[in-house]
């Protein structure tokens, strides 16, 4: 009995309650199909044990009986029962009632949101490769890769024939010229005007490797006194020798004294 009433409450509460509320909502009455558990009683057959009337069965013999067992079965039941619906012309969506043009609007709008979370996702990745390529370009100028100098050992060739196992160095194209000077750039080395021409002099003359302490005393002596010569000759201004003049001031001199005995002819 207590499930019985327990089934009837339930399809009463189910019938009435709705979750839908708001504008165009309806209430209609539908017919809907139930399951009710009832108690019935069933026919069975009951075996049981009794003294035996013939002494020869034994004592106690298996006696059949027919009785009822009760047990529970569920019968379906139609019932009508009151729902909230949207009205005619109305969608449901979302536990709302919208019109078609609500609809169509609601489409467009999340069409504009998805193209618009695309468009986003767009310009985060292309900002995150922006700083990715620039943060990759400042550490390489930050920290530059030095060049590999790689050795490769190679046969003498006919341009470093004077130089000692040539394919043990490394052959720098820039410097092809030979290690001593020819004959020609000795000339054009002479006819430059404060050029190597004191190296080359020296280069040219020859030298006596294995010369004597005396010898070299008399080269010294002789440079000493052709300094010292040099040095008498050029004169000096000074208190020891008032008269002297400089060199780049005598033209200047020549022209006012020429001036002054032109003056003082044109007066006599």
């Amino acid at each position: 009995m207590q499930i019985f009433l327990g089934t009837i409450l339930f399809i009463t509460f189910v019938g009435t309650y709705s979750e839908l509320s708001g504008d165009n909502v309806c209430i209609k009455e539908i017919e809907k199909t139930f399951y009710v558990t009832r108690k019935v009683a069933q026919n069975v057959q009951i075996h049981t044990t009794e003294p035996c009337a013939d002494i020869t069965q034994g004592f106690q013999c298996t006696v059949k009986k027919n009785g009822t067992k009760a047990g529970y079965k569920s019968f379906p039941e139609v019932r009508k029962t009151n729902v909230t619906s949207c009205c005619d012309g109305f969608t449901e969506v979302n536990e709302k009632c919208l019109s078609a043009e609500q609809l169509e609007l609601a489409g467009s709008n999340k069409t504009k949101i998805g193209f618009g979370v695309i468009a986003m996702a767009f310009v985060i990745a292309v900002l995150a490769g922006i700083v990715f390529y620039y943060r990759k370009k400042y550490r390489k100028e930050k920290d530059p890769k030095l060049p590999s100098v790689t050795y490769h050992p190679t046969q003498p060739t006919a341009i470093f024939q004077e130089v000692v196992e040539p394919h043990r160095e490394f052959q720098n194209p820039l410097f092809t010229r030979p290690v001593e000077m020819s004959q020609e750039e000795m000339q054009l080395e002479k006819l430059k005007i404060g050029g190597k021409t004191k190296v080359i002099d020296e280069y040219d003359s020859p030298k006596n490797v294995y010369a004597t302490v005396e010898d070299m005393k008399k080269h010294t002596d002789s440079i000493s006194s052709s300094s010292s010569s040099s040095k008498q000759n050029v004169p000096t201004i000074g208190f020891a020798n008032p008269n002297a003049r400089e060199s780049c001031l005598q033209p200047l001199l020549d022209d006012a004294k020429n001036a002054e005995t032109t003056s003082h002819k044109s007066q006599h």
